[in-house]
């Protein structure tokens, strides 16, 4: 079975097209002020950030308004599945300098169906695929956007800036983010990256004393380099040679192949890990490590939001949890109250079975319609 997925993956692989997707660059837009013009902000006018998004939902339009407003990227590229690309494009209007991508159509050759086409039994069990695909896309882009900014920011589409990030050191060093709390998957993510590259895997700081699970790189949100990735994939395609050889598989197929064997070992590809393992042991003079500070899924706001079946955040709940937390990152997963959890009831379904917006005030509404693919 896995030398027949190998080979349709070849064939699926030499059938994309070359090049990637044009760049358009707008003017800036001045943005208001948020929390009254509370919280520093930041000036990335040289960056474009990447959001990778499974489903917008109702906090999206303020995820990208704070985003704009705190840390003044310059364009803010929101990669969806198809189902939500009309839905992306209202926000625009609104916010001019988002950019709507369907995420089939960004790497060339790689589509969410190919992905599940080959995916084992395992990866499809544990509703990897879509996962796998948004960590190719944050990494990918750098090798087939064009126009996309020589360095840019990728951000996970459930962050909510409260305050500007520093990304920067001095203007000389690229700051490296550290979430030192630990994850409990820490310890496949440093396994699945010794057998992607061949090296070993280097955490950002030592491990806390007494802790099996150590600090690692994954913050949902990274300054990325394109030409870093152009030679971390090329050591990534070396290191897999065999498949390349044999079957003219690069990156993303070559790493996704070794996913579907791996995954029964609990080992998993960690884009923020990848990236920061692979700068702090190759240009270590040129990072500097920064310690992350974020709430994740208040308890607070989880409780009121499952007593009033309400999930979306209004301005004036963040703004006022802002105050109290002083945590310049509020990671706030509706997605996962909304479709994995059901507890969501402030949204509607259409007639016909699609994604809608309301043009008033863009606030999604949703549908559970199978064509919306729920990702992880």
């Amino acid at each position: 079975a896995m030398a027949a997925r190998i080979v349709l993956l070849a064939l699926l692989a030499a059938s994309g097209k070359a090049g990637g997707r044009e760049a358009s660059h707008a003017p800036r837009a001045s943005d208001d002020g948020t929390c009254g013009g509370s919280g520093e902000r930041m000036q990335y006018g040289d960056v474009d950030a990447v959001i990778p998004a499974g489903h917008i939902v109702c906090t999206t339009p303020m995820i990208l308004r704070r985003l704009r407003h705190y840390m003044g990227v310059r364009l803010i590229y929101l990669i969806t599945p198809a189902a939500y690309v009309s839905m992306c494009r209202s926000i625009a209007r609104s916010q001019p300098y988002v950019r709507c991508l369907d995420q089939d159509d960004v790497l060339p050759g790689v589509t969410y169906a190919k992905l599940e086409a080959l995916a084992s039994v395992e990866m499809l069990a544990k509703r990897r695929v879509g996962w796998y695909l948004q960590q190719f896309l944050k990494l990918g882009v750098a090798l087939s956007l064009d126009g996309l900014s020589t360095t840019y920011l990728v951000w996970d589409s459930d962050n909510l800036a409260l305050s500007g990030l520093r990304l920067r050191h001095n203007g000389t060093h690229t700051g490296l983010c550290v979430n030192d709390k630990g994850t409990s998957t820490w310890g496949g993510y440093r396994k699945f990256y010794n057998l992607m590259t061949g090296l070993e895997w280097k955490a950002p700081v030592p491990p806390r004393f007494g802790l099996k699970r150590g600090p690692n790189y994954v913050c949902g949100y990274m300054l990325v380099e394109r030409a870093i990735v152009r030679d971390l994939t090329a050591h990534i395609n070396s290191h897999l040679s065999s498949l390349a050889s044999m079957h003219g598989l690069s990156f993303p197929w070559n790493v996704y192949m070794l996913a579907n064997e791996q995954i029964g070992r609990k080992l998993y590809m960690s884009e923020y890990d990848t990236y920061g393992s692979w700068v702090h042991t190759r240009q270590p003079d040129r990072v500097i490590m920064l310690r992350l500070g974020y709430e994740r899924n208040p308890r607070e706001l989880v409780d009121r939001a499952r007593r009033s079946k309400a999930c979306c955040l209004s301005e004036e709940t963040v703004c006022s949890f802002r105050e109290k937390s002083r945590v310049p990152l509020l990671i706030w997963e509706e997605h996962k109250l909304r479709h994995r959890d059901k507890q969501c009831a402030d949204n509607a379904t259409s007639s016909a079975g699609r994604p809608t917006m309301n043009s008033s005030q863009y606030v999604p509404v949703l549908t559970t319609s199978s064509s919306v693919r729920h990702m992880p």
